[in-house]
């Protein structure tokens, strides 16, 4: 299999040396197609050597967990101008729903008032 592409050699530092459609041609990205749901509750496999562990640390396998002594910076382009959006209505159909996960999140500790 032959896969021609474009890759732009730049001086100094950049972030990503192929694009989404060479990442794709060469099989580094892969497309999902199709998405199976299963329980997120269900904690049984086939592993015996799994469940073993599961079973051990069980303590460790609810909620979302926290990173402590950790400082994450979030790299921004200081040039670029910030965008005003308008803002993004609710149906009232979702709001009970939005209320109950903004009530979950803020519980675990995911988002903060």
């Amino acid at each position: 299999m032959t896969i021609h592409s474009f890759v732009y050699v730049i001086k100094g530092q950049a972030e990503s040396l192929l694009g989404r459609k060479s990442c794709f041609d060469l099989g580094i990205f892969k497309q999902v197609k199709f998405v199976k749901q299963t329980n997120s509750n269900s904690k049984k496999t086939n592993d015996p050597r799994l469940n073993s562990l599961v079973n051990e640390y069980n303590d460790l396998f609810h909620g979302l967990g926290q990173i402590t002594n950790y400082s994450h910076k979030i790299k921004l382009d200081p040039n670029v101008k910030p965008v005003s959006q308008r803002l993004q209505r609710i149906p009232l159909s979702q709001i009970e729903q939005v209320n109950d996960e903004i009530d979950k999140m803020l519980k675990d500790d995911v988002i903060e008032e």
